[in-house]
């Protein structure tokens, strides 16, 4: 399958992407990396079968992204903790909002 992670460079997301490389899939991160980390993921540099865009899910998306026709999206681009909320309120509401419609 190919399969889309939002934030697949968060703590969540960057386990995730492990289970499903490990299960045979072609994993595509679109992460801002607002709150998700590069070393999450810097174990898995090389894998054929993974795609990094840096992106933010509330903006237009890249062509790389909007051209690939994914058989499935697991959407975790959102801080995802108090502390994330209160230092990126704005971030989070459009996240939640707009990267979602």
């Amino acid at each position: 399958m190919q399969i889309l992670v939002t934030g697949g460079a968060g703590f969540i997301g960057s386990h995730l992407v492990d289970q499903l490389l490990a299960g045979g899939h072609h994993v595509t991160i679109a992460d801002s990396l607002l709150t998700g980390h590069r070393a999450n993921i810097a174990h898995l540099r090389g894998e054929r079968r993974l795609r990094f865009v840096l992106q933010d899910i509330a903006d237009p998306l890249a062509p790389e992204l909007a051209e690939t026709p994914f058989d499935w999206i697991y959407n975790l681009a959102s801080p995802a903790s108090p502390r994330g909320y209160t230092r990126y309120p704005l971030e989070t509401i459009h996240a939640n909002s707009a990267g979602v419609w």
